[in-house]
């Protein structure tokens, strides 16, 4: 799309210069935009979810929209014009093209903080405000909900849906977030304003024990450093339960785990958030997450990983809530829904529908382990096994039955023909927008 003397199109995937002035012209303005982890950056380029606006004589980008895909919206994650550009229509061409491109889906969402004074702003480009909520920093900021509509039937009334996930956190990222910059850097970009609605961070009653458990000459710091963040408490007993049956696990391998106090408390706030029904706890950790993290998602679901995991991945976890594993102590398989219906998506090189099947469950541990277990059915090599999953401490074996394949395979291109499809990464539910082949698919064989 041409805007007078700008050019509006996708950044390329192997644009790096592009990229790198993409990163620039948002770090410059991250005060306003919030910080976003560079790997997210990648990933939306990889996925042409950055449109660029380019000076059509100089090919320099001067602007840029940065969005997600959920459900069956397009949520605008950044959307960034040069000073010196502003006033000539860019922001608007970029949100013109995003629709052009996403038609199919329901709208866009925003969200604004309210003291920034971008109303009319907003409204210039056919946003209309839908919701009130507030930001993620300590002052609570309000923010207000920006829908620009599409124009499609919906029998729903649209609404700011409840936060998609809920992470603990240990103590180390609380302490980020109420230090000087000096230390809450590397742990800011969790409370970015972009992130209100989507993600909660909590804190475990594991967490309040430790703290009362504690140096006294501390326990005030601490408990005001944890204020802003929701206390999720755990039925203590199943809390001790679980913890009981992490050390057993662990010190099948580890019989000197725990070594230190510290190592008893960090099993106890992990045990606190799985007995509180939490699916993710967020560390810096990484010895933890190494030694705890593939028998704590075996036995109870959730998962350890670091802070810009959860933020690259929130789409796919918050799916995942609606997956959610259940609870088997002492037992190497978890299930999920055993019985519902997918329909199977192989990616590049094939691109293509393949067709249907029913999920039977779903086992959660080691690669090393879920390779011997399932080395006759997955259908790779050993090595290609252990590439794919390099410098992954767990991952999760589906297991499938009454697979059903096509006649004759949907290919990417041929469903973008019919309307615009997003092939899921993991996985996701078929949505309104989807092609029509789909849905036809979804009728006749996933009943």
């Amino acid at each position: 799309m041409d805007q007078g003397q700008t050019r509006i199109e996708p950044l390329a995937s192997d644009d790096q210069a592009g990229y790198e002035a993409v990163v620039q012209l948002g770090d410059r303005f991250d005060d306003r935009l919030g910080q976003l982890p560079y790997a997210a950056f990648e990933e939306a380029r990889d996925d042409a979810r950055i449109l660029v606006a380019r000076d059509a004589d100089t090919d320099t980008i001067i602007g840029y929209a940065l969005y997600r895909l959920p459900r069956n919206e397009v949520s605008l994650t950044h959307l960034c014009v040069e000073p010196d550009a502003r006033g000539m229509g860019i922001a608007g061409a970029l949100v013109k093209t995003i629709t052009e491109r996403h038609s199919q889906r329901l709208g866009i969402r925003a969200k604004c903080r309210d003291d920034y004074g971008l109303a009319d702003t907003w409204q210039h480009l056919g946003f209309t405000a839908r919701a009130k909520t507030t930001g993620r920093g300590r002052d609570r900021t309000p923010m207000t909900v920006w829908w620009k509509d599409h124009g499609h039937p919906d029998l729903f009334t649209e609404y700011e849906l409840p936060v998609e996930l809920r992470a603990a956190i240990d103590l180390n990222i609380v302490l980020d977030l109420a230090s000087p910059a000096t230390r809450k850097p590397r742990s800011e970009f969790l409370v970015a304003d972009h992130l209100a609605g989507r993600l909660q961070l909590v804190v475990s009653s594991g967490m309040i024990a430790e703290i009362k458990a504690g140096d006294p000459a501390r326990r005030r710091t601490l408990q005001e450093a944890i204020n802003p963040y929701p206390v999720v408490n755990a039925d203590p007993q199943r809390a001790t339960d679980l913890e009981q049956a992490i050390l057993a696990e662990v010190q099948k391998t580890s019989p000197q785990f725990p070594v230190t106090d510290q190592d008893h408390r960090d099993v106890g706030q992990v045990a606190h958030a799985a007995a509180a029904g939490l699916s993710v706890f967020l560390t810096w950790d990484e010895s933890l997450i190494k030694q705890l993290g593939p028998v704590v998602e075996t036995l109870t679901g959730i998962k350890l990983m670091k802070p810009v995991y959860v933020v690259l991945h929130l789409d796919e976890l918050a799916n995942a809530e609606a997956f959610r594993l259940d609870s088997l102590a002492g037992s190497g398989f978890t299930h999920a829904r055993a019985g519902t219906r997918i329909i199977l998506y192989a990616s590049t090189p094939i691109r293509s529908v393949l067709g249907t099947a029913t999920l039977h469950s779903v086992d959660t541990d080691t690669p090393a382990r879920l390779s011997r277990r399932h080395r006759g059915q997955l259908g790779l090599t050993r090595r290609e096994f252990d590439d794919y999953l390099a410098g992954v401490t767990a991952a999760a074996c589906l297991t499938i039955a009454d697979a059903q394949p096509l006649p004759v395979p949907y290919e990417l291109a041929w469903l973008r023909d019919q309307a615009e499809f997003q092939p899921p990464q993991s996985y996701r539910y078929l949505a309104l927008g989807d092609p029509e082949p789909l849905h036809t698919l979804a009728a006749t064989q996933l009943k």
